[in-house]
């Protein structure tokens, strides 16, 4: 009965997972909010965000060149996923994020 609906949805899903963002878009949209709410480390050593990218889609894929990659929290990633899902869409698409030294 409703597999109109079902299929709408996949269709949806499959664009969301297929978008491409490009970098300089990325960074004027994410370099400010991380700039607001820096990442917290639970050493003296300060993280800092340089330059985000997408590396690629199917699944989308982001790197985040940072000073000290190893230092980023769970609780952070889950809050930068948050904000690209807010920014950009990708509902229903799981999204993953690489953490590279600069």
């Amino acid at each position: 009965q409703r597999i109109a609906k079902v299929i709408d949805l996949a269709k949806q899903v499959h664009e969301e997972q297929c978008k491409r963002i490009e970098t300089s878009e990325l960074n004027d949209v994410l370099l400010p909010v991380i700039e607001h709410n820096p990442p917290k480390s639970s050493t003296p050593k300060e993280i800092k965000i340089k330059f985000v990218t997408q590396l690629k889609t199917h699944p989308p894929m982001f790197a985040f060149f940072c000073n000290h990659p190893k230092l980023v929290q769970e609780s952070y990633k889950r809050f930068l996923v948050n904000k690209l899902r807010e920014h950009f869409g990708f509902q229903g698409v799981p999204l993953f994020l690489v953490f590279k030294q600069k």
